[in-house]
């Protein structure tokens, strides 16, 4: 026999079939920097920070890569980062606003014209206008010529759309209407369906103005395929009709 006190002197885990759990794994040292970093960013508030900076921007883009900031510690990173704010802030300064603020995000828009599906006018506009503002901003971050080459490394990625901006503004009005010029064959067609659409209009006119052309008023009461509906129909005589058209 064994008294208490050799049970509470017994070694954890000793007795015959137990386990013991095993011991968690040592963090590496890249992922323990990982997880310290991690903590000092939640410990000084760094997401809010984003937060409030993405509420500062008025472009969509900027409020994107605002959120995803993240605090660098390489020292050339750092140096690249700080001139390149230094030098937005200098060409705000010179160059005023560069027209990018309001611009809607095409994303969307582009995604459902690659899956063939129809935007309408006032989307199309939409792109036209963002395209031109894009160029406008690569315009004005070139004209200061020099003094802000970290931003000009930067403009001269942003591609020419002119052409393309220029030929979809051809084709609509400022309110998003298809222009007959659009298509070659969209103008004629057009002209083709007001003709008929005007000779329909005189015929029915003459029609109406005729007095050999007899109306009548039909009920639901009178006749059963309108009776569980109460709908009534005006009825014209097919032989007034026929002596109308033919004069």
């Amino acid at each position: 026999m064994t008294s208490p006190g050799d049970s509470a002197r017994a070694p954890a885990g000793g007795g015959a079939g137990e386990t013991s759990l095993p011991a968690p794994a040592a963090l590496s040292p890249e992922a323990e920097r990982d997880q310290l970093r991690a903590a000092g960013i939640e410990l000084l508030e760094f997401p809010r920070i984003r937060q409030m900076l993405a509420g500062k921007t008025r472009f969509f883009l900027a409020g994107e890569r605002a959120l995803q900031l993240q605090p660098s510690s390489d020292p050339a990173e750092v140096t690249r980062l700080q001139e390149e704010t230094a030098q937005a802030v200098k060409m705000l300064d010179v160059a005023g606003d560069i027209g990018l603020a309001g611009s809607r995000d095409p994303r969307p828009l582009l995604r459902r014209a690659a899956l063939d599906g129809v935007l309408s006018g006032q989307e199309l506009l939409s792109i036209a206008y963002l395209m031109e503002s894009i160029w406008l901003a690569r315009r004005a971050v070139e004209s200061l010529r020099g003094s802000v080459p970290a931003l000009e490394a930067i403009a001269v990625r942003v591609p020419d759309l002119r052409d393309l901006k220029t030929r979809m503004l051809v084709a609509l009005d400022e309110r998003g209407g298809v222009l007959d010029g659009a298509t070659p064959r969209l103008g004629p067609l057009r002209e083709k369906a007001a003709t008929s659409y005007q000779r329909l209009v005189r015929l029915l006119e003459r029609v109406s103005g005729d007095p050999k052309v007899r109306v009548e008023t039909l009920f639901a009461s009178s006749t059963p395929a309108f009776s569980a509906t109460g709908t009534r129909a005006l009825k014209i005589s097919r032989q007034s009709w026929s002596s109308s058209t033919r004069s």
